[in-house]
C-alpha cells in the first residue's frame, strides 16, 4: 500500500506543477531513439523532452545520438536540453533556476 500512496503523491505533485507526465521503463530490441519515438506515438505524447550530453565529432559518430534520432524521426515537437558545461554546473550549484535564468538569456 505504501508504494501506491507514494505513486499517487508523485502524480499529484506533477499535476500541481502543471505536468502531465508518467515515467516509463521500456525494454526493446531496437535502438533507444526508435523506442522513444514508438512510445511517444503509442501514448499520443504532446512533446518529447530529452537531454543531450553534447558529444561532438568522432565520439558522436561512433556512439550515435539518441537526441538526433528522435529529433529527425518524431512526429511530436522535440525539446533537447543541453547538458551544462562544468563551469555552468559549478556556478549554479545549489542556486534556484529562477535566479540563474536571467544570466543565460
Amino acid at each position: 500500500m505504501r508504494d501506491a500512496d507514494a505513486a499517487a503523491h508523485r502524480a499529484a505533485e506533477r499535476v500541481a506543477a502543471g505536468l502531465d507526465a508518467e515515467p516509463r521503463i521500456e525494454a526493446s530490441p531496437v535502438g533507444a531513439w526508435e523506442t522513444l519515438v514508438r512510445v511517444a506515438d503509442k501514448t499520443d505524447a504532446a512533446l518529447i523532452v530529452l537531454g543531450s550530453r553534447g558529444l561532438r565529432g568522432l565520439r558522436s559518430l561512433m556512439l550515435g545520438s539518441v537526441s538526433d534520432g528522435v529529433a529527425h524521426h518524431a512526429r511530436q515537437p522535440v525539446l533537447i536540453v543541453p547538458a551544462p558545461t562544468l563551469a555552468e554546473a559549478r556556478r549554479t550549484r545549489g542556486t534556484p533556476v529562477s535566479t540563474t535564468a536571467g544570466t543565460h538569456a
